[in-house]
């Protein structure tokens, strides 16, 4: 510790040295002060911009996490959607042929415990006869020229379309409605 009178001793042995030695010391050390301070601002932006980048992850990873729990099932339902078709399909053939009535029974109640199954999944039909063609839900089979039917109504349902949690996992594959070309006089 420093007492009063050395303190003394110092601020007048200060007093005494070369004012110029001084001046050039005071503007090294503001110098050095000046580069330090730059050092601290870009470090303190260098941070910010990874605290960024990690909330951005964070954020990114979180999402992803939850795709695979709301998704992760969607290759799965979509194979199982395969057997349901080949079910409907099987029931619509048998009803030509002359199978037993009590297997074709069988298979509609397979059928329906597999729609049952798929709902309680999430697993939703998209609707499509009667309603208008829309890209994201339908897939346009072909066209077709009914009278009386208006434009881009889907008139047949080749394939049913479903929903996954509200994503659409297989789109119905339709016919729809095209305009009527009016008939041409080639006469005139």
């Amino acid at each position: 510790m420093i007492t009063p009178s050395e303190k003394k001793q110092l601020l007048l042995a200060e007093k005494g040295a070369d004012k110029k030695d001084l001046e050039r010391r005071l503007e090294l050390v503001e110098n050095a002060l000046k580069e330090e301070q730059k050092k601290t601002a870009d470090y303190l932006n260098r941070l910010g911009y990874l605290q960024a980048d990690f909330e951005n992850y964070k954020k990114r990873a979180k999402r992803e996490m939850d795709d695979i729990v709301n998704y992760g099932n969607e290759d799965l339902i979509l194979e199982f959607l395969v057997v349901v078709d080949e079910l409907e399909l099987a029931i619509r053939n048998s009803e030509q042929s002359k199978i037993p009535e009590g297997l074709i029974d069988g298979l509609k109640m397979i059928l329906k415990n597999a729609y049952r199954i798929l709902e309680r999944q999430g697993v939703i039909r998209i609707e499509a006869v009667g309603k208008p063609f829309e890209p994201t839900k339908h897939e346009a089979f072909s066209k077709v020229t009914i009278e009386g039917q208006k434009e881009d109504m889907i008139v047949e349902e080749i394939r049913k379309g479903f929903t996954y949690k509200g994503k659409v996992i297989r789109p119905s594959m339709v016919k729809v409605a095209t305009a009527q070309i009016p008939p041409t006089n080639e006469s005139e």
